[in-house]
């Protein structure tokens, strides 16, 4: 008979300090997503001051995009950083598997949003009016 705790049994090194490494530079690239995302959301651009724009050359009015999503998936790029941050810290003090497969699994959301929400921002940005 096994007992209740086998499925949490220590894991070697090679898998944390791996895991460690990919999920250091996951959290670095997040943070970096997240701020450009929460910082960006909103675009300001040069348009002519009346239309059509020949009636007033040379003259030109600022307007503002706004995106409030983007805002959201960068605030929730940066939150998801935090928690991969925690689960690093669990899993080097608990070396258990259960551990290593909660910071895997949770890296692999954190990489899929950051993706998301850079190509949101960089879609929202490349407009053209």
């Amino acid at each position: 008979m096994k007992p209740p705790s086998a499925d949490l049994h220590r894991t070697g090194g090679w898998l944390h300090l791996a895991l460690t490494y990919v999920g250091t530079v996951v959290v670095v690239a997040s943070l970096a997503v997240g701020v450009i995302a929460t910082t960006g959301w909103q675009n300001t651009y040069e348009l002519p001051a009346c239309i059509p724009a020949s009636d007033c050359i040379g003259q030109t009015r600022e307007a503002v995009d706004e995106n409030p999503a983007i805002l959201l998936l960068g605030v929730m790029t940066l939150l998801l950083a935090a928690a991969d941050v925690w689960a690093l810290l669990q899993m080097r003090r608990h070396r258990t598997t259960f551990w290593a497969q909660f910071f895997g699994a949770l890296l692999a959301l954190t990489t899929i949003l950051t993706l998301n929400t850079l190509t949101a921002w960089w879609n929202f940005h490349s407009m053209l009016y």
